[in-house]
């Protein structure tokens, strides 16, 4: 960490020594700019506190501490790196990607980041209604993985696609056993104009907006039959105007292993409403997660409510969150628990 830390201040006192502009702003951190050139540095803090009722157990955590970097170089290049200082005596790589970006319609990214599948993983943590995502995102969607992603948007993004190919072994995991890579392919249509990655209606649209979003990822079975073959489907719809925004997916899974095959499901439901424009906000949130659809008793579910703090008018950027859900999983039995969490958050 030490040694990240001074390779980072050396970048920014030799970027201060050539930049030919030098740019500071809350939430969009420093920017250089100089010839052909341009380079970004900010970050991100969340500090929550979590009371699990059914264990009776209050924690103080860091969930998140990054540090991200990213720049361009001859307009069609472009280079992003995020890592994470939250765990304890570990430095985790989060994103480290090149791109060239021939055209909007047309943009090919190579490296680690987010394999963008379902929209909740697809959508930054910093950018979450709710202190975190939902259970049914958490088991069946798909975060990061390393390899090869072609996307791009067509008429002013009102269709948004994306197609790759990865190793299938998640954050900085490798394809170790035999089978094929990771196939994900994702379609989004915005009949009414570009919908966004940000949940929420914060700074109140003053239009209609919709998203409808399809997607499909596949991985074959290994050589040696010890890997099953997987496919996930992911569908969801969403609204957004005045200050209200509603957003869904249902999620579909198939693990497929020497003919056997099991599968899965989940879902989320969730609404907000901004009461102060800018400044509070109450959300609902509903989330089951079926891990054997065979399997009766095994159902996995959140009902939740909270409410956002949002401070100067920076929105996600600095807000403190707080939620409030009853918990219950049917392989524990019949009870259910509260689990309450607070979190405060800057993005700099």
């Amino acid at each position: 960490m030490r040694k990240l830390l001074l390779t980072s201040l050396s970048l920014l006192l030799c970027m201060s020594a050539a930049a030919q502009e030098i740019g500071v702003k809350p939430a969009k951190g420093v920017a250089f700019k100089g010839e052909d050139v341009a380079l970004q540095i900010g970050g991100r803090i969340q500090v929550r506190h979590t009371y699990e009722a059914e264990t009776e157990l209050a924690n103080y955590s860091i969930p998140r501490l990054r540090l991200a970097l990213k720049g361009s170089m001859y307009k069609n290049w472009k280079w992003e790196f995020q890592s994470d200082f939250a765990k304890k005596g570990q430095t985790t790589l989060k994103d480290g990607l090149i791109e060239y970006a021939h055209s909007s319609a047309l943009n090919v990214r190579f490296g680690q980041y987010k394999v963008r599948f379902d929209r909740q993983q697809f959508e930054s943590s910093g950018r979450q209604t709710f202190v975190d995502r939902s259970v049914a995102a958490g088991r069946l969607g798909l975060d990061r993985d390393v390899g090869v992603l072609v996307h791009g948007s067509l008429s002013n993004k009102k269709f948004q696609y994306s197609a790759g190919l990865f190793n299938g072994g998640g954050e900085g995991g490798a394809n170790i056993a035999k089978r094929g890579p990771l196939f994900v392919g994702r379609l989004s249509v915005n009949p009414l104009g570009d919908f966004g990655l940000s949940q929420g209606d914060i700074k109140p649209s003053k239009k209609h907006l919709v998203f409808f979003d399809l997607a499909v990822a596949h991985q074959s079975e290994d050589d040696d039959k010890t890997e099953g073959a997987d496919t996930r489907f992911v569908g969801g719809a969403g609204y957004r105007f005045g200050g209200l925004y509603l957003v869904g997916e249902y999620y579909n899974r198939s693990q497929k292993r020497q003919s056997v095959e099991t599968k899965s499901s989940g879902l989320y439901g969730q609404g907000s409403f901004m009461v102060v424009p800018e400044k509070f906000e109450l959300a609902v949130r509903y989330a089951s997660y079926d891990p054997n659809t065979d399997v009766d008793d095994d159902i996995q579910t959140e009902i939740m409510a909270g409410f956002n703090v949002y401070f100067n008018k920076l929105g996600h950027s600095m807000k403190l969150s707080a939620d409030l859900a009853q918990v219950k999983d049917e392989k524990k039995g019949d009870d259910s628990h509260l689990r309450s969490r607070v979190q405060v958050q800057v993005v700099f």
